[in-house]
């Protein structure tokens, strides 16, 4: 029987993981717990396949290593603080007008008291996914039950399953009524995870890495084809905000006794007891008795994120943090949990955005239209966020009137930029490959957008969506801006166009196509660099100098005297891709005008330039112009 024969379904998986940690995998009669289909945009001849008792096993081979999908409140809304924008608050905000667009292992139920009304099947042919549901509803439950209020309440939600994910969302995204915000709670298996029931052996630990090119599994931190694919959709719709959970990966390790287990292997390896599938005697799936290939070590801590969504440039990535119900946010306070993956990524990029709670979210399920659970994981933690962005995406309407649909890149951005820098261990000061730029502050970022968004000429928060145009604007330079005592930070966010898929393990090459900078320099002509990180040292704390790897980039000055007066500069190092214009978002906190007029100034300093640049574009680019000042 051919490969495509058998990719049909099934991918079995246990989604709930109640300790915090997801349940250990079983794949046979015993633990099938349910059945998901391979997207059929990944069918490659290359195909992996372990037919089980209760279904089939899919995975395919990408830069060397095997590729297989799996799934990845009120005390959330308390945690990121978006409680405190809900309706019945100041800003009375509720999601309404905005749609999300669910991708997950299988149909949201449509019908469940908390979502009835609000979510629409797209996809045909979806078996009721609990975990689905669970995302649904911390994203947008109306509250029937107080205690499992999603984000959002007002929402409207469709629900597809992950098949052909990547074409569907530029459909939904450039279709006449488009979505701007998309979850996803699933990725890639990575490492140890789980176990597998060998007929006629036994059950053993399974490892998805491909153990002959060592014991690290190659696909964590990996920029993989998927990713590059993902990337260019998100580049070519540049309004689609993509919400990937980072993955429940560190500390995974070996459970079985013994030190048998079954990994991918390029040829037969020495110590092969049985080959489960591949080509005979070649490449495929193998028990192995672990005296020469011995077990790979536990997953992490640091470059543990799977090689999906998670390690593309343009999507924004969440971890997961325990409840914080505490007023003000205090980031010395507040602790990751064991289970949530951490970056970076094999180049060196942050990986990790975000932080949000994850940890036993009480939410809706499938199995009845009054049927609730709990659930722990990075895969509730991104529902929390895209629940909380579709609220500020509702505040952005309201505030511009429905006039400025902001970039995927300002959304991007003030999520970022108005995070809780979580210091707690592993956490640092600054950004972390741990906790990325912090846990999410809904009430901070609405605060921001009202006031950046204001015509108020006194305003301490500013907003731009601005472009480097190759020959007209390769510099942009925003000043005279005053400090006000404050600290001070600018936050400068772009959506790359997509980079060259890597292969191997730990190609430290930058993906980075679009290299653009960020600097601010003072009247006294010192000059202040964003953040850096060091993929070889994870676990060390953030410096500043030339980030020449993230498209993020934020420069922080934490003690400065009032009245210093400043000049942010937004370049880019080498050519511009295809010599095309690239638009950027920048958010600035802690400056503002002085009694002199700001001046914008593309280098080299001509609007005749820029307004030539502009109509030769066309009207798309031309109306995307837009700043507050």
């Amino acid at each position: 029987m051919g490969w495509q024969a058998w990719v049909r379904r099934n991918i079995s998986w246990s989604c709930m993981a109640l300790a915090g940690l997801l349940a250990a995998m079983t794949i046979g009669p015993a633990g099938n717990t349910g059945a998901v289909e391979i997207p059929k945009d990944l069918w490659n001849p290359q195909a992996v396949v372990l037919p089980t008792g209760g279904g089939v096993l899919v995975g395919y081979v990408d830069g060397g290593v095997v590729n297989v999908y799996k799934t990845f409140n009120l005390n959330a809304a308390d945690t990121t603080n978006t409680d405190e924008i809900w309706g019945g608050t100041t800003l009375n905000l509720t999601g309404s007008g905005i749609t999300v667009g669910i991708w997950d292992e299988g149909a949201v139920r449509s019908t469940h008291r908390e979502l009835t009304g609000r979510v629409t099947l797209v996809d045909s042919g979806m078996s009721l996914s609990d975990h689905s549901t669970h995302v649904a509803g911390t994203i947008g439950a109306s509250g029937v039950d107080s205690a499992a209020r999603g984000m959002a309440s007002a929402v409207q939600i469709r629900s597809r399953d992950w098949n052909n994910d990547l074409s569907e969302m530029a459909a939904d995204a450039g279709s006449l009524n488009p979505i701007y915000l998309s979850n996803h709670s699933y990725g890639f298996a990575r490492g140890w995870e789980g176990t597998v029931s060998v007929p006629g052996y036994g059950t053993y630990d399974m490892w998805y890495g491909n153990r002959s090119l060592g014991v690290k599994d190659a696909g964590f931190g990996q920029y993989s084809s998927y990713s590059a694919a993902l990337d260019q959709v998100l580049y070519e719709n540049p309004f689609l905000l993509s919400i990937w959970a980072a993955g429940n990966d560190r500390n995974d390790a070996k459970t079985q006794p013994g030190n048998a287990y079954v990994a991918y292997f390029d040829s037969t390896p020495t110590d092969n007891i049985y080959q489960i599938s591949g080509t005979p005697g070649d490449f495929g799936l193998y028990l192995v008795s672990g005296t020469v290939n011995t077990p790979p070590g536990p997953d992490g801590p640091y470059d543990c994120l799977p090689n999906a969504g998670q390690t593309a440039k343009n999507t924004l990535v969440v971890g997961a943090m325990q409840d914080y119900t505490a007023d003000p946010h205090n980031g010395a306070g507040m602790l990751v949990t064991s289970f949530s993956s951490f970056g970076g990524t094999d180049d060196g990029r942050l990986g990790v955005h975000v932080v949000a709670n994850g940890d036993l979210l009480y939410s809706t399920l499938s199995s009845a239209d009054n049927a609730y659970g709990y659930m722990s994981g990075t895969s509730m933690a991104a529902p929390n966020v895209t629940g909380t962005a579709a609220l500020l995406l509702q505040h952005f309407n309201n505030l511009t009137s429905g006039t400025w649909k902001p970039l995927s890149s300002t959304q991007k951005g003030y999520i970022i930029h108005t995070a809780t820098d979580v210091t707690a261990s592993p956490g640092t000061l600054g950004p972390d490959y741990a906790t990325g730029y912090g846990m999410v502050n809904a009430k901070a970022a609405a605060d921001f957008l009202t006031n950046a968004l204001s015509t108020n000429p006194n305003k301490t928060d500013h907003l731009y969506e601005a472009q480097l145009v190759p020959g007209s604007i390769d510099q942009w330079d925003l000043g005279p801006l005053y400090s006000t005592g404050d600290p001070i930070k600018v936050t400068l966010v772009w959506t790359d166009p997509p980079g060259e898929a890597k292969s191997g393990l730990d190609d430290r090459t930058p993906v980075l196509v679009n290299d653009l900078d960020l600097w601010l320099t003072d009247q006294n002509s010192n000059v202040y660099r964003p953040w850096v990180l060091d993929i070889l040292n994870p676990s060390n704390p953030a410096t500043t100098g030339d980030n020449d790897v993230d498209n993020v980039e934020q420069v922080y000055i934490a003690t400065v005297l009032a009245g210093v007066s400043f000049t942010v500069h937004v370049g880019h190092e080498g050519s511009l891709y295809q010599g095309l214009p690239q638009w950027f978002s920048l958010l600035i906190s802690g400056l503002v005008f002085g009694q002199e007029p700001p001046q914008v100034i593309p280098e080299p300093h001509s609007w005749v330039l820029l307004g030539l640049a502009l109509m030769l574009m066309g009207p798309v680019w031309l109306r995307r112009m837009r700043r507050t000042g």
